[in-house]
């Protein structure tokens, strides 16, 4: 599902062309008020490598904020994940990957905004890691390139870590990461899958700030990925 707020009162537009046959959904959200789109199972990948039409567009008249969310039932257990949406106008050409040590498989989905764009990726993988592409299998270091249009989406599929692939394009594009089944910190329950939007590498920096989870006594881990070689890289530690 999608959550949608604004600071002022807009009209939403959300295309959603694996449900063409249902037509754009339009509405309007009040200023401070939050509509949620729920959309059916069937606008959701497939467990493969390859291409599939499954890009949403949100056009709205006004600001706003977008953060999707996914619940499935493990067991007697309901678990999610959620991210926060980034608009068009931050999307680039060039990301490095993060994804986190699966139980399952890591996920990589590219996403285009334009007809044509030529895509990318240079795969990262462990000793023993691979990726499973129509017959055959692709290892750490193999390049796979596709093209793609408009809200098409081109989703590798890895039975390890995916982080460190590089996915360069010709025209800007959305880039997601995470993994179908994995364990935070690891040896404990639930398995949940992990979902995030990546910015693109002219958006990274120097220096960050971050804030300790509130009531996680096992600490907090953070994963630091260089662009560059010979990169230096201080944590103060300040309690």
């Amino acid at each position: 599902m999608l959550h949608i707020t604004t600071f002022e009162n807009t009209k939403v537009n959300v295309h959603v062309p694996s449900l063409i046959q249902q037509g754009d959904q339009q509405f309007s959200v009040s200023a401070l008020g939050v509509k949620v789109v729920t959309l059916p199972g069937k606008t959701r990948f497939g467990e493969f490598t390859g291409k599939d039409t499954k890009g949403i567009r949100i056009t709205v008249n006004k600001p706003i904020s977008v953060y999707g969310y996914g619940r499935i039932l493990l067991g007697s257990h309901h678990i999610g994940e959620g991210f926060l949406g980034l608009p068009v106008d931050v999307l680039g050409k060039e990301y490095i990957v993060p994804t986190y040590s699966p139980v399952g498989s890591s996920i990589v989905q590219v996403v285009a905004q334009e007809d044509n764009t030529e895509v990318s990726f240079m795969l990262r993988l462990p000793r023993g890691g691979r990726v499973h592409y129509g017959d055959r299998y692709l290892y750490n270091g193999d390049l796979l390139n596709t093209t793609l249009n408009d809200l098409e989406v081109f989703q590798v599929q890895g039975d390890s870590d995916l982080s460190g692939t590089v996915v360069t394009s010709s025209k800007p594009v959305a880039v997601f990461s995470g993994d179908d089944c994995t364990v935070v910190p690891d040896n404990t329950f639930p398995c949940n899958h992990l979902v995030g939007q990546i910015p693109p590498v002219s958006f990274w920096g120097k220096e960050f700030i971050t804030n300790p989870t509130p009531d996680h006594l096992g600490g907090d881990e953070f994963h630091i990925i260089a662009s560059k070689d010979t990169t230096d890289v201080n944590v103060d530690r300040q309690k």
